[in-house]
């Protein structure tokens, strides 16, 4: 069972799961075969769900704009705070696994960030974020808490970061990005399969998931025109300080992650930067 399914993450753990996924709700943004459920204000209850077939619910609701957050605060904690505590107050009373994506936003200082350090979220989103892993494990007993990095596809116009970024340097002229705020990039379809195969070996806690490599958008710029058969001869990248776009609150530069516990939970070998980024790029000649 999907909650927010009709976002990258969500149609892809929908792929990924196939028959073995009983429903999958939407909030504003609605799917074939998707139910509407918004988790401010539906009951679970109402849901026409066998809930004695619900192994897990992967819970994925929420908004997840750090700026949207930080300007309406209440409003997202009504949704990132208690509409999700209250879903997985819902989901523990019915004996189901709760899966909550969180996410890198509640780590603070420098990485690669491993799931033991003491967080230290700089913003409002990262901060409810954390509030709702703490309800979480302090009153669910079976959960599982997925700290998620930039997950990213590979096709053309999917909406995620990378691929933005491969049509940007396509269409030619000055493209200006962060050199200092890094990441671990990780791909849509191991991100999905990484979280099935977590509750199927009965995994529990904290797990980091993302890519082995950090980066920043600067060097993917150049993984991307390295990878081109031109060298990306249209581009040009200026560098830049993440301080020079405007935020209505600080950022965490250095959000990379340390997989290793997800590594050896799944037994996934994920894939690199450089490895994304050549996909794409084969993925984009193709089509």
């Amino acid at each position: 069972m999907v909650f927010g399914a009709s976002g990258p993450i969500g149609q892809a753990l929908i792929a990924r799961a196939g028959a073995r996924l009983a429903v999958a709700t939407y909030c504003g943004r609605p799917f074939t075969g998707g139910r509407p459920f918004d988790v401010a204000k539906s009951a679970i209850a109402d849901l026409p769900v066998d809930w004695s077939a619900v192994k897990a619910a992967f819970v994925l609701a929420g908004r997840a704009n750090p700026d949207w957050c930080a300007a309406n605060p209440d409003s997202s904690r009504l949704v990132n705070v208690d509409g999700i505590s209250r879903l997985a107050d819902g989901l523990a009373a019915r004996g189901v696994k709760v899966v909550f994506a969180s996410s890198e936003a509640v780590y603070g200082g420098s990485g690669p960030h491993g799931e033991d350090e003491m967080e230290n979220p700089p913003t409002t989103y990262g901060r409810h974020k954390l509030e709702a892993e703490t309800y979480i494990r302090r009153t669910t007993p079976d959960h599982l808490i997925a700290r998620i990095s930039r997950a990213v596809g590979t096709i053309r116009n999917d909406g995620t970061l990378v691929t933005d970024l491969y049509r940007r340097l396509l269409e030619g002229g000055e493209v200006t990005l962060a050199q200092d705020q890094i990441f671990s990039p990780i791909l849509l379809e191991e991100l999905a399969e990484a979280l099935l195969r977590l509750v199927d070996g009965g995994a529990a806690g904290v797990f980091n998931l993302g890519g082995p490599q950090p980066v920043s958008r600067v060097g993917l710029a150049s993984l991307l025109t390295a990878a081109m058969p031109d060298g990306g001869a249209a581009a040009k990248v200026r560098a830049v300080p993440f301080s020079t776009f405007q935020t209505l609150e600080s950022r965490t530069l250095d959000t990379s992650l340390n997989i290793a516990r997800v590594a050896a939970a799944t037994g996934m070998d994920f894939a690199t930067p450089a490895q994304i980024c050549e996909a794409i790029v084969a993925r984009g000649r193709a089509a």
